[in-house]
C-alpha cells in the first residue's frame, strides 16, 4: 500500500523531490507494518495511515549530500511515529479520511493520480520493489560501483593509479549534484559520487571501510576525488536503465 501511495503522489519533478524520501514515507510504512503485526481491523488500519501520514518528517534532501547526520535519525523518529499511530489508534484517535490527500496534495503540492493505487492490483506485488544495499554507498551508485570494480583490476595490472590523470563519469541526470569532492563525513561521502570513485579504484573495496574517516583523509583518495568528472547520459539512454553509469580513465 505504500509502494501504491508513492506512485499515487509522484513529485512533479523526477524521482527526488526536496523532500527526501525517508521523511515522506517512513512514518506510513512503519504504521501500516504496526498495524498489519497487531491484527488490525480494516478500519483501525486506515486510521492508523491517516494518523502517521499527518507526522511525517520535513527531511531536506540536501542534507543528506552535505552529511547532516540528522538524517540518520529520520528513520528512527518516524518508526516511532507509526508504531505509536497504531497505538493511539486503538485507543479511538484519528486524523480525517483525506489525511493522505491533504499532506501529500494540500500542503506538499504533489499531484494525485488515483489510477496509481489500483493499477496492475493482483498482479504486481510491492516486494518485486524492495532491494538489498549490497554497497555501503547511495543505491544510485550500483552500477557505477560495479564499473569500477571491473576496472580496478585492468588499471593496477597495467599501470599504477598515480598515473591517473582523470577520471570521466557519466551517470543519471539527477544524480549530477552529488559531486561533492570534499565530503567531511561518512555520510556526506556515501552520497559522492567522487568519493565513490576514487575510494574504490584505491581500495577495491566498497564496504563501510571506503567510506570510514580514515579513507575521508587519505591523502591518495584526496587527490584522486578532484580527477574526477561527472557528466550525464542522454535521456534517451537514462530511460534504458533504472542506474546507468559509465566510467573512462585517463
Amino acid at each position: 500500500c505504500i509502494r501504491d501511495s508513492a506512485r499515487a503522489w509522484a513529485p512533479r519533478n523526477g524521482q527526488f523531490p526536496a523532500l527526501y524520501t525517508h521523511s515522506r514515507f517512513c512514518a506510513i510504512g512503519s504504521a501500516a507494518a504496526a498495524a498489519f503485526a497487531m491484527d488490525m481491523s480494516n478500519d483501525s488500519i486506515v486510521r492508523t495511515i491517516n494518523m502517521a501520514t499527518t507526522m511525517i518528517s520535513v527531511g531536506p534532501r540536501n542534507h543528506l549530500m552535505e552529511g547532516a547526520l540528522v538524517r540518520n535519525l529520520w528513520p528512527a523518529s518516524a518508526t516511532w511515529n507509526g508504531l505509536m499511530s497504531a497505538q493511539w489508534a486503538s485507543c479511538g484517535f484519528d486524523g480525517l479520511s483525506s489525511s493522505v490527500y491533504d499532506v501529500f496534495t494540500g500542503v506538499l503540492g504533489f499531484p494525485f493520480d488515483a489510477n496509481a493505487l489500483t493499477k496492475d492490483i493482483g498482479k504486481d506485488w510491492a516486494i518485486s520493489d524492495s532491494y538489498v544495499r549490497i554497497y555501503a554507498c547511495h543505491l544510485f551508485f550500483n552500477t557505477l560501483v560495479e564499473c569500477l570494480m571491473d576496472i580496478r583490476p585492468k588499471l593496477v595490472s597495467k599501470a599504477s593509479l598515480k598515473d591517473i590523470e582523470s577520471v570521466i563519469v557519466l551517470t543519471h541526470p539527477e544524480a549530477l549534484d552529488l559531486i561533492d569532492k570534499s565530503p567531511n563525513n561518512s555520510l556526506q561521502a556515501r552520497f559522492s559520487i567522487p568519493h565513490v570513485v576514487a575510494a574504490i579504484l584505491t581500495t577495491g573495496d566498497a564496504s563501510p571501510t571506503a567510506f570510514s574517516s580514515r579513507t575521508l583523509k587519505d591523502p591518495f583518495i584526496v587527490e584522486l576525488r578532484n580527477k574526477v568528472q561527472v557528466g550525464s547520459f542522454e535521456m534517451s539512454n537514462s530511460h534504458r536503465h533504472k542506474w546507468p553509469a559509465a566510467v573512462k580513465v585517463i
